[in-house]
């Protein structure tokens, strides 16, 4: 895709994942370039970390200074795996790595959301 996804839809698609993707890990990637700041090199095609199959991929995720808990629990459609990142943004999936990659972009989303609340209300 030309323009990343917006993350609140990138969480989504993680969300309903069954297994690792290649293209969730190129839409994770193209985040994290619009993230950054970053500009892709024009002509060269970027390999994407496994960020939905590798849980040392989805490591790098994690806001830094953030920790995280990965566990797993029975479920009537199966087993799902819960992570945790920071001090409280749970996140269930159907694999390890795409738990950890849900609820690290989780803080992300939060940490974005207070900080346009707090930009907010310093112009008042």
């Amino acid at each position: 895709m030309s323009e990343p996804a917006s993350l609140t839809a990138l969480i989504e698609m993680l969300e309903k994942a069954t297994g690792p993707a290649y293209a969730l890990d190129c839409e994770i990637e193209d985040w994290r370039y619009a993230l950054l700041g970053w500009g892709k090199p024009l002509g060269q095609r970027i390999t994407p970390p496994a960020y939905t199959a590798s849980i040392d991929a989805a490591l790098t995720l994690v806001p830094e200074g953030d920790g995280w808990h990965l566990d797993t629990a029975r479920m009537a459609d199966g087993t799902v795996y819960r992570c945790v990142v920071g001090p409280s943004m749970a996140a269930w999936a159907k694999t390890p790595a795409l738990a950890l990659c849900v609820a690290a972009l989780n803080a992300y989303r939060i940490k974005e959301r207070l900080a346009a609340e707090a930009k907010e209300g310093g112009q008042g």
